[in-house]
């Protein structure tokens, strides 16, 4: 039975059609009524405690994909309540009051997480995630330092460069950027976020070349109007132009382009 019931969560997990999903829940839910009754009459009672525990747990997650996220919560408490070390649920319950911004229930059910499994890279990254929204960056940093002893991701370098860059160690999130780039080359986000921070300080050539490499694998107007900016401060106004009419041109009603590309044309008139 487990099987052909991994078979359908992963069916469910595979599809974005919401019927589908919501029909593997009703099949999970008639799966747990016929084990509750064999177990009133005592039939491998240990087995399904476990395959019982699994089901409501594999429900949450199908509920969280519909972002019924008060549904998921009740599935990963019955899960709890079978198989209280279960550290999945409790990430992914904690992940939820995240969400919910309730900041406090979410760090509890991390920590909890961690007293079970404290090699869950994942358990780390998310108590970081949580600290960090708290502006607790150095305790932030170090659960983002357990993770990636744990598992060298590049999220978790990428989650770490951000965090130094709020503490302002500029040189040693840079090299943090450059670490989730050898892993995840082809992600835009990490490429605009260090051409970000080389902006910042002034960096602005390797800044723009971190646009130019983020905006070839996916084109995104922040990062297009950054790159605009960047050639503000180089007196290029003809490529910052060329820059906010992109903008315009993905999106007309953009007023932060509309207002760049007139300065961009005076500053060209006066030239």
């Amino acid at each position: 039975m487990k099987k052909f019931l991994d078979k359908s969560y992963n069916d469910a997990l595979d599809t974005d059609i919401n019927e589908k999903i919501e029909d593997t829940i009703a099949y999970f839910d008639d799966i747990i009524d016929q084990i509750v009754n064999e177990k009133n009459n005592n039939i491998n009672d240990n087995i399904n405690n476990e395959l019982v525990s699994d089901i409501w747990f594999n429900k949450g997650v199908l509920y969280s994909r519909l972002n019924k996220l008060n549904q998921a919560l009740h599935c990963y408490d019955k899960s709890l309540q079978i198989n209280p070390f279960n550290s999945k649920a409790l990430v992914n319950k904690g992940v939820i009051f995240h969400k919910l911004n309730d900041l406090e229930k979410a760090l509890d059910c991390f920590d909890k997480a961690l007293l079970t499994d404290p090699q869950d890279a994942n358990s780390w990254f998310n108590k970081g995630n949580v600290l960090k929204d708290q502006k607790r960056f150095k305790d932030a940093l170090i659960c983002y330092k357990n993770a990636l002893i744990i598992d060298s991701n590049p999220e978790f370098w990428f989650s770490t460069s951000l965090v130094l860059e709020k503490m302002r160690q500029f040189e040693s999130a840079i090299l943090c950027y450059d670490k989730a780039l050898d892993l995840a080359p082809n992600n835009p986000q990490i490429w605009s976020s260090k051409g970000s921070l080389l902006n910042k300080i002034d960096e602005n050539h390797d800044a723009l070349e971190c646009f130019d490499i983020a905006l070839s694998i996916e084109i995104n107007p922040d990062t297009l109007y950054e790159k605009g900016m960047i050639y503000f401060k180089l007196n290029d106004p003809k490529q910052a132009l060329e820059c906010f009419e992109m903008i315009i041109e993905l999106d007309p009603s953009n007023v932060k382009a509309q207002s760049a590309r007139r300065i961009a044309k005076k500053l060209l008139n006066k030239l």
